[in-house]
């Protein structure tokens, strides 16, 4: 044990079943958005994703939000997703 005490939890958490739109969707959405032509010109990059159920931008939605990096031009992109519709809540492209 690290520590023991109380914990406050800042941000609601929403319901682990109010997500629709699964990792292989949100991908796919990641490359139509920007994705494919970042490849394309950016060569070998990472991907990073992860899923919020934490309502971190207070709207009440569960989000994916996804970054491409390259490691050969420093450039990134980045997109944010409803997690239940698909909609494209940001989307930052070099």
């Amino acid at each position: 044990v690290v520590s023991n005490g109380p914990h406050q939890q800042l941000n609601p958490v929403l319901s682990a079943t109010g997500w629709n739109v699964d990792s292989k969707d949100a991908i796919e959405t990641l490359l139509a958005n920007g994705g494919n032509s970042f490849l394309e010109n950016s060569g070998v990059s990472t991907l990073t994703m992860a899923l919020f159920a934490d309502d971190q931008e207070n709207n009440g939605r569960m989000e994916w939000q996804l970054s491409l990096f390259s490691l050969q031009n420093n450039q990134a992109l980045t997109v944010r997703l409803d997690a239940t519709s698909g909609e494209v809540l940001e989307s930052t492209a070099p």
